[in-house]
């Protein structure tokens, strides 16, 4: 796979830039185009939800020991 920035337009911003395939089939079989800026915001995006994903887990365990120690 061609990690190149290429001279092309972004999916997300619309912008004319230098663009990098990514394996995200948001219409079609064909993949999407984004420019670095655009990227990082997706890569962000993946960071926050997988953040809240984990604090969610460390509540629902927390709230577990809890309820088994006041079992106790």
């Amino acid at each position: 796979m061609n990690e190149e920035h290429t001279p092309g337009r972004c999916y997300a911003c619309r912008k004319e830039a230098p663009v990098r395939w990514k394996n995200l089939y948001t219409i079609g079989s064909e993949g999407t185009d984004l420019c670095l800026p655009c990227e990082l915001k997706v890569v962000r995006m993946l960071c926050d939800m997988s953040s809240k994903a984990m604090l969610a887990e460390r509540d629902a365990y927390q709230a577990k020991r809890k309820a088994r120690l006041n079992e106790s």
